[in-house]
């Protein structure tokens, strides 16, 4: 029964029974079993199987070496058609041309835009990660420079060749990956990865001289930045530090902690011990959630109200104005806002604020230095806002206030109880930078303007002529035709689903461009409609369709190659292709049967290729 199915085990039982009767040995006698001379049971029932069942069970059977199972192939492995090259055996970096489809208003119109990328290669050929061709710049210049000055260490971490590191720095940044520190496990998830935004670093690095960011990675880090700390101890392979908490922190430093309300109280508690127990200028500007509506009520608020000499709210933005950004190998939208204002807030002591942060004073132009500070950051927020969008409105904290024109109060750094693990820990200035910002490390003049720019122009043309030219694709992206499906999911409504078929002009196969919307919402479900609605009949509506119009264009395709980000669908025509018996009940049947039936009536072979979703394809 195991091997043929109940059906066809019925039947060789019934085979068996008649040939006993009409005194044929049908197997070799076992021991202590009956023989055939012995009577049989006249009054056993002989099992009743209709030609329908019998031919049902060897449906399986009939299909193996039918052309039928050779007209369908399915590549599970995810691809990237745009990028994808020949496998040359070993991680490699190319910048290359990539296109980008752009959808315009309405659903039939788009174009393709050619962005310049660097891609990140496995040895395999596959494209597994891309970004922005001037972070790989930087990222090169980091890791020359701890070949060049610190290649004991890298010997101790065991790193690669450039190309091989990026991709593990890649990797190591995808959603879900652990970062093992001293003493406890930290997993990186997406919505922790979101930093403080290009614009406002730079603004805070012009205004205050912030040359150290505290919680960072190598792909978001600002590319004037000397030095910075990571989770990760592979990331010392492009200059990073480990763990902002193995140092008292010292000079003008950035600090973006994850967005939960223990990480930003033991930020605020950290930067406030080191401003306290040091001597040197010290001062640390954070960016800091809200967590809820009265922003006197978080957790760390506490500390900033006990330690006004040290503590500083300086000034309140909006939520939807702090788009912050996630690091370009995630395949998450850009930007993302919280659901809370966050606050800006200067941590220092009185050399610190003297040096890096003169509230109280007057500017050249004679305006109050904080004016100034909200005009620079409200004009840095704008930036990463759409014309329709709402006026930005930076608003300082107690404008109006006393303290504005009043510097800090000179106290001696006394405070009761210190955290024992802060006592163990050495300044940050006791060691060698094992970095520098891309303005030293191209030798740019810092002093005069538009260094940073000047600087990431250099870089990039390092790079590019560090590199060799990108190779041949593996695949002709235009032979491809692309599906994907989407629902909207709606407790009070009927769930809604759509899905799209782009297919890329082809003079050779006869194809033009176009988009296609389909309305795929089954009708006639009141009582189901969640159940028979779902992501499922969506890819494969966009499936079916991509299928159907391949096969009506006037140019005969041996090949019909359709790219989806659904692998449920693929396996799902295939075992409609290979095992129809095991398909007789599902909830998309009908679609399923018109894949195949479509595969069945044409002549070549058609392919089902699994690509990354949101990943530009």
């Amino acid at each position: 029964v195991w091997d043929t199915g109940l059906p066809a085990a019925k039947q060789q039982l019934r085979q068996m029974l008649d040939a006993r009767d009409r005194g044929e040995d049908t197997a070799p006698v076992r021991r202590g079993s009956r023989t055939a001379a012995e009577p049989a049971d006249a009054d056993r029932p002989t099992p009743d199987i209709d030609a329908a069942t019998l031919s049902q069970a060897r449906l399986y059977d009939i299909t193996i070496g039918q052309q039928s199972r050779k007209q369908l192939k399915i590549h599970p492995n995810p691809i990237n058609p745009h990028v994808d090259i020949h496998p040359t055996g070993r991680h490699e970096v190319f910048i290359r041309q990539v296109p980008q489809y752009r959808r315009e208003e309405g659903y039939a119109n788009g174009n393709i835009t050619q962005l310049t990328i660097a891609c990140i290669y496995q040895p395999d050929g596959r494209c597994t990660h891309m970004m922005p061709p001037t972070l790989a710049a930087t990222l090169y210049q980091r890791y020359q420079y701890m070949r060049q000055h610190h290649a004991t260490k890298l010997e101790k971490l065991k790193a690669g060749t450039y190309a091989e590191e990026l991709h593990k720095l890649a990797c190591r940044y995808n959603d879900g990956t652990v970062a093992s520190l001293q003493k406890e496990r930290y997993v990186v998830e997406a919505r922790h990865q979101r930093c403080m935004p290009t614009p406002l670093k730079t603004t805070i690095q012009q205004i205050v001289g912030c040359t150290k960011e505290r919680f960072s990675s190598p792909l978001t880090v600002h590319a004037g930045t000397s030095e910075y700390w990571t989770v990760h101890q592979q990331d010392q392979a492009f200059g990073a530090r480990c763990d902002a908490y193995k140092v008292r922190w010292t000079g003008a430093s950035m600090a973006c902690p994850d967005f939960t309300e223990e990480q930003a109280s033991k930020a605020v508690m950290w930067a406030l011990q080191s401003a306290m127990h040091t001597d040197v200028p010290t001062l640390t500007m954070l960016l800091l959630p809200t967590h809820s509506k009265d922003s006197s009520a978080t957790g760390y608020m506490k500390w900033v109200r006990q330690h006004p000499e040290y503590c500083k709210h300086l000034a309140t933005l909006p939520r939807s104005a702090v788009k912050l950004q996630f690091p370009p190998n995630t395949r998450i939208p850009p930007a993302d806002t919280l659901k809370w204002n966050t606050q800006l807030i200067a941590i220092g002591n009185h050399p610190g604020y003297e040096e890096y942060l003169p509230y109280w004073k007057a500017t050249s132009e004679g305006m109050a230095w904080r004016y100034k500070f909200r005009e620079a950051i409200q004009t840095a927020l704008e930036e990463g806002t759409e014309p329709d969008d709402a006026p930005v409105r930076v608003a300082l904290n107690d404008e109006h206030g006393r303290w504005w024109s009043m510097p800090p109060s000179q106290t001696e750094n006394t405070v009761t109880t210190i955290a024992g693990s802060f006592k163990r820990r050495p300044a940050d200035n006791k060691h060698e930078p094992r970095s520098q910002s891309v303005e030293q490390l191209m030798s740019c003049n810092t002093q005069v303007a538009g260094a940073l720019p000047r600087a990431i122009r250099a870089a990039s043309n390092a790079l590019g002529a560090a590199l060799p030219a990108a190779p041949t694709l593996r695949y002709d992206w235009t032979e491809f035709i692309y599906t994907d499906g989407s629902v909207v999911s709606d407790k009070d409504v009927y769930p809604g689903i759509g899905a799209g078929v782009y297919i890329p002009g082809n003079p050779r196969l006869g194809r033009e461009e176009q988009a296609i919307a389909i309305d795929c919402l089954q009708k006639g479900s009141p009582g189901y409609p969640a159940a028979v609605n779902t992501i499922n009949r969506a890819e494969l509506a966009a499936i079916d369709l991509a299928l159907k119009t391949a096969l009506e264009d006037t140019v005969a395709e041996p090949e019909i190659h359709i790219a989806t980000d659904s692998l449920t669908s693929m396996y799902q025509v295939r075992r409609a292709n290979t095992r129809p018996q095991d398909i007789k009940e599902h909830r998309h049947l009908n679609i399923i049967t018109s894949i195949a039936d479509a595969i069945g009536s044409h002549t070549g072979v058609v392919h089902l290729w699994k690509v990354r979703s949101h990943i530009g394809i």
